[in-house]
């Protein structure tokens, strides 16, 4: 599924009172992205912390949205997509509240404009297996919920493992990303590489994947460090 932005024209709650060329102008209606639904990108070490650390929580945040799509209309879900060059989304989530955390304003070259940072809190969630056709190459994205879980790929549990065990590190991503053209940039230190392993060896056991895990990538997951300690078992508790 390719993620295609659709603006649509709606009427507003409240009626908007601006001021233009000193005179006072009322606006009823507002353009927005279509959709019920957003897609936010998640790094695989964010992801672990989000959802199965020890410090995990039922907010998240903070996204740049926009005002006129929160104060008009609906979000019901969130869907997670996780970077590192799979276009696997791995989690639906149902919004409860959306806040907004902070109010930044931003000179461009022609005009200035605000941006706005909201989080938003959950209160259920669900594990998906689908891949998008394309990969997405912002923070945050608009979509209709019933084409997320339509005209995504449906993966089994063993194509579910192959994807997801090549997912690579990102430094970067959507806004924070941007370097010299570049929206993302891949690192490879055995550091990151070795902590990467290390969440993957513990999400698959707990999703009942490691049956689908072959031989060499199993070796890979759980490689002796040159302190001779299991790798995939003991580096999260460094």
């Amino acid at each position: 599924m390719k993620i295609i932005t659709t603006w649509i024209k709606i009427k507003r709650k409240k009626v908007l009172h601006y001021k233009r060329n000193k005179r006072w102008k009322k606006s009823y209606y507002c353009k927005v992205r279509k959709g019920n639904s957003i897609i936010i990108q998640m790094r695989l070490e964010n992801f672990w912390n989000q959802f199965y650390s020890n410090k995990k929580s039922n907010k998240i945040g903070l996204y740049i949205m926009a005002k006129d799509k929160i104060d008009n209309d609906r979000i019901d879900y969130c869907y997670v997509y996780l970077t590192g060059k799979v276009r696997l989304i791995i989690k639906k989530l149902w919004i409860k509240r959306i806040d907004l955390v902070k109010e930044q304003k931003q000179k461009l070259a022609n005009r200035d404009i605000t941006n706005y940072w909201y989080s938003f809190t959950f209160n259920k969630q669900k594990d998906l297996r689908l891949r998008t056709t394309h990969g997405i190459m912002t923070d945050i994205s608009y979509c209709e919920s019933k084409d997320v879980e339509t005209k995504c790929t449906k993966l089994n549990g063993k194509q579910f493992t192959q994807l997801f065990y090549k997912v690579l590190q990102v430094k970067g991503i959507g806004r924070s990303g941007l370097k010299k053209s570049k929206r993302r940039e891949l690192t490879t230190s055995t550091y990151k590489r070795q902590a990467l392993n290390t969440i993957k060896y513990k999400l698959l056991k707990l999703w009942g994947l490691w049956k689908y895990v072959d031989d060499i990538s199993k070796v890979r997951m759980t490689k002796l460090s040159k302190t001779k300690q299991v790798i995939g078992r003991n580096y999260l508790k460094k």
